[in-house]
């Protein structure tokens, strides 16, 4: 702390000041008071050093004394210097002049034996639990600070001399941060378990500070707080950020490109794998929809079996009410027609595909089982049935031209022999012959009208 009137009020930690920084706004304070702020640290232990300086000036005092308060404590009164003991010119003194204040005695309140305990900083805790009905709000508010009273004063002998009852001063632990009213305070004073001593004499003078504006006492507040409070106050600047690693930066560099390889690896993989599920659903949903469509085929065939009775491989003429079936080998492509009354028609037989299994048909045109048609009667095929049967034959196994050159005769001469049969040939059943490259059917085909 700086001097004030050439006196000087230190912090000393292991033998050295502590570093004062001004409060911020404290400016405007008394002539006669300083406040600074020190940074401290758990565990600490501490003393405080007064200095008188040369030129300080006595006065008319004898004296000078100091009282002594700890956060909350009461404090005490000390005598520090004596003029008699002093090197000075007219009271103005020559030479400095030091006392140091690190511990005091206290009587143990178990054993009764005195004891001089060290001052420590130590560690305020904060719960808003914490019963503090027991503190003042005055003493609330010396909470983190040591302060300092120096004046001049005169000695007196007391009547009655005073005895030192060496009580403990009232240590807090923790305290309800509600009762701090927002300081930022994260220590305080606590002692050391003493070494035993003897017993202090009694006090047989009083010291009463002198009359007059010399006699007014010279205040010292040392505030003490830990760094980053005294950062957050503005008492000093923040720690700077050390420079850069360049070496660092570069493997930050490399790791963080490793990094993006790996992820984009990873990203690419997990594509894979969705494109091929998604191929692998298509696959499944075009498969279920290919045999959902079987299905709705074979039911509706299974729905309707005459469906199955058309024959494409085979050429059906019509003559006057009687149907021709042409079962000729289908490899051998050729035109065939279907005549009946009004109407002619004419069509080629594929060539690829293999004639159908021998079929029966009737007069309109549905098909009926073999055992269907077994179960019928026939009469045995007359003549002039067979005769038919045998120019039919005859004109199936003619090739392609030569039936489109006889065809208008070959008509006529039909519908002649129409009306020559008459119902003779409409009531008989038409065996036809096999082609020459199919097996003969011995089975006989109704094409009558009943």
């Amino acid at each position: 702390m700086p001097s004030h009137n050439f006196i000087d009020v230190r912090t000393i930690v292991d033998g050295s000041p502590l570093i004062e920084y001004s409060a911020p706004g404290d400016g405007d304070e008394r002539d006669r008071t300083l406040t600074q702020y020190v940074e401290v640290g758990p565990d600490q232990k501490f003393g405080v050093q007064i200095t008188l300086q040369p030129g300080f000036d006595f006065q008319k005092a004898d004296y000078v004394n100091y009282g002594f308060y700890l956060d909350n404590s009461s404090g005490r009164h000390y005598h520090a210097f004596s003029k008699c003991k002093a090197s000075h010119s007219d009271g103005v003194l020559l030479s400095k002049m030091q006392c140091l204040r690190d511990r005091f005695r206290l009587k143990d309140d178990m054993s009764g034996v005195w004891k001089h305990c060290s001052y420590v900083f130590g560690s305020l805790g904060m719960n808003e639990s914490t019963a503090t009905a027991t503190l003042t709000p005055a003493q609330l508010e010396n909470i983190g600070s040591i302060r300092v009273a120096v004046y001049r004063a005169n000695r007196s002998k007391r009547a009655i001399p005073k005895v030192h009852e060496g009580k403990m001063p009232q240590v807090l632990d923790e305290v309800s941060e509600k009762s701090l009213k927002g300081k930022a305070i994260d220590n305080n004073i606590k002692y050391t378990n003493g070494i035993p001593t003897n017993p202090p004499s009694p006090i047989i003078y009083s010291y009463d500070r002198i009359s007059g504006e010399a006699g007014t006492p010279y205040q010292f507040n040392l505030l003490y707080r830990s760094r980053k409070i005294l950062q957050s106050l503005g008492c000093i600047p923040r720690s700077p950020s050390p420079p850069p690693d360049q070496s660092r930066m570069l493997e930050r560099t490399e790791e963080m490109l490793q990094l993006a390889k790996r992820q984009a690896r990873e990203t690419n993989l997990e594509l894979l794998r969705l494109r091929s599920e998604l191929a692998e659903e298509r696959l499944r949903s075009r498969s279920a929809s290919v045999q959902h469509s079987t299905n709705s085929a074979l039911s509706t065939v299974a729905s309707s079996p005459s469906s199955l009775t058309k024959c494409r491989d085979s050429s059906v003429k019509k003559e006057a009410s009687t149907y021709q079936i042409d079962l000729t080998n289908p490899s051998t492509e050729r035109e065939t027609s279907i005549n009946s009354p009004g109407s002619s028609a004419t069509f080629a037989s594929p060539r690829s595909v293999r004639p159908t299994p021998p079929l029966f048909a009737t007069p309109t045109g549905s098909i009926k089982p073999k055992n269907e048609e077994a179960d019928e009667a026939t009469p045995p095929p007359s003549t002039a049935t067979r005769a038919k049967v045998g120019e039919a034959t005859e004109k199936a196994n003619r090739p392609p031209s030569a039936g489109l050159e006889t065809q208008e005769p070959s008509t006529t001469g039909r519908k002649r022999k129409r009306g020559e049969e008459g119902n003779e040939a409409d009531n008989h059943l038409i065996e036809l012959p096999p082609s020459p490259d199919q097996p003969r059917i011995s089975e006989i085909i109704d094409l009558t009208d009943d």
